[in-house]
């Protein structure tokens, strides 16, 4: 018999279906709680055709992105790395220099708390980052798709003594560039992944990550767009340049517009938090948000990603507690948190302050009337009242406790929201290892259709939550049938 599918399973195969490539495409799922399995039909001429054309998009977009770093870093001096090109979206001016030192200083500790030994680090660019964390490595290999990057860098390496042991090379990003497995314990993907032509490319160099980190090692992916704040953060940059006499309706036009050209990639956390599934040696990917606040948008719109690989599972939290904004407070959660008895625990949902303007906005912008200016529109965000709360106090309220602290974006709380896990580092290692986890990361390998797996999964990530993707996919000439018609899970 066929098994019992849950009452959305159409719209999971219409998903598929609306995939190029497939020609059919069928969704078994059992009790709750068991694997979804994607028996999939393809239409290999159309899978053909639309792996020519984004190969071809993809090469398009890699070169025009090698020119326009090729003429930003030929106004680079040979003395040091610098700031050139941070310009703020809201003024066309530099971020000031003191901001990003701490956008910088972050995330070379982010870095260096990995305990890294044997670096990659793929678009060094003028190295920021190389310079701070290659000191403490035994190697460091960086890599950048522009020449003119790497020969002012190595420029730069050659006047450090104490980066000797650093070479330099220039490379694409899904070269493995000769390393063997193992080679490296640290992939570092620093403010980069935005420039890749699209998700699928993203997930075909982690993959190459994992090859070059032999199985096990760690991945940190910087500075990441937020894929769902974008009309957020270009609703407050278009205010912000429109002239006080613009009209709501020009101006919502305008982020219309804005919107649809955005040329970068950008990405929702819960790509992340499918990697496990797409690719089998990823056993966890841990989300962050900035914990400087510097009132700019690399603070408000940007995050950090842990990519765990061959390591163990984190331990799901033992207690949660939803935040009620307006309601909650950080002293009713130290008290909460006193009664757990150093269970790991998280707050589900935090109002984030550094966003409630931006936000506000936001939604002024979508239901201003069509009388309404510019002006109008600045005044009203204006009064809004800051609500919310600061992450960076719950970082502090943790570490005054004792808890290691992650705040990641919010999967289930309101937009912009997020969340914080209180984590006791006597348990931050209890959990199963990939080679435990069983079905959940055997069949996700797709020996011989893998690429087409990470294809579709890419593509389903924009239609549908992470949490109703199949977790297996099986390709298939025909879709086994039963006597009824349904499908025969049996084959």
């Amino acid at each position: 018999m066929a098994a019992e599918v849950p009452s959305d399973v159409g719209e999971v195969e219409a998903a598929l279906l609306a995939c190029e490539g497939v020609a059919q495409a069928a969704v078994i799922a059992g009790a709750p709680g068991d694997h979804v399995t994607a028996y999939v039909v393809l239409d290999h001429a159309a899978v053909q055709v639309a792996e020519a054309r984004d190969a071809a998009k993809r090469d398009a977009s890699l070169r025009q992105w090698a020119s326009v770093f090729e003429n930003t870093y030929h106004e680079v001096a040979a003395a040091e790395p610098s700031f050139l090109g941070w310009q703020s979206s809201y003024s066309g001016e530099p971020i000031p220099e003191a901001e990003m030192k701490l956008w910088l200083d972050e995330t070379v500790e982010r870095v260096k708390a990995l305990g890294p030994c044997d670096v990659l680090e793929i678009g060094c660019g003028i190295g920021l980052v190389l310079g701070r964390v290659a000191p403490m490595c035994r190697s460091y290999l960086g890599a950048d798709i522009a020449p003119q990057a790497v020969a002012a860098l190595q420029k730069y390496v050659d006047t450090r003594p104490d980066l000797r042991h650093v070479h330099l090379t220039p490379g694409e990003a899904t070269d493995s560039l000769g390393l063997h497995p193992g080679a490296v314990d640290t992939v570092v993907l620093n403010s980069v992944v935005q420039y890749f032509p699209d998700a699928e490319y993203l997930l075909a160099v982690l993959a190459t990550a994992v090859e070059v980190l032999g199985g096990r090692g760690r991945i940190f992916v910087g500075d990441i767009r937020h894929r769902g704040l974008l009309e957020v953060f270009q609703s407050s940059v278009q205010l912000a340049w429109a002239p006080d006499t613009l009209s709501a309706p020009m101006l919502r036009r305008r982020v219309s517009r804005v919107v649809e050209r955005e040329r970068e990639l950008l990405l929702d956390p819960a790509f992340f938090a499918a990697l496990p599934a797409q690719i089998p040696a990823i056993s966890a990917a841990r989300i962050a948000l900035k914990r400087a606040n510097s009132s700019n948008e690399l603070s408000r719109y940007r995050y950090d990603a842990v990519i765990e690989v061959g390591g163990p599972v984190a331990p799901r939290p033992e207690a949660e507690f939803p935040w009620d904004d307006g309601k909650s407070s950080l002293g009713e959660i130290e008290a909460w948190l006193a009664t757990l008895g150093r269970a790991s625990a998280r707050v589900i949902g935090v109002a984030n302050a550094r966003l409630a303007r931006d936000l506000a906005g936001w939604r002024l912008i979508g239901h201003a009337s069509d009388a309404a200016t510019a002006a109008d529109l600045r005044g009203d965000v204006a009064a809004v009242a800051e609500t919310g709360e600061e992450p960076g106090r719950f970082w502090e309220l943790g570490e005054r406790l004792g808890y290691d602290v992650e705040v990641s974006w919010s999967g289930e709380g309101p937009l912009g929201s997020f969340d914080v896990d209180f984590i006791d580092p006597a348990r931050r290692s209890i959990g199963p290892s990939p080679s435990e986890k069983g079905a959940a990361a055997g069949p996700a390998a797709g020996a011989g259709a893998g690429g087409m797996e990470r294809r579709l999964r890419a593509s389903l990530l924009s239609r549908l939550a992470v949490s109703r993707i199949p977790s297996t996919f099986l390709f298939v000439d025909s879709l086994p049938r039963v006597a009824d018609g349904g499908v025969d899970p049996a084959g």
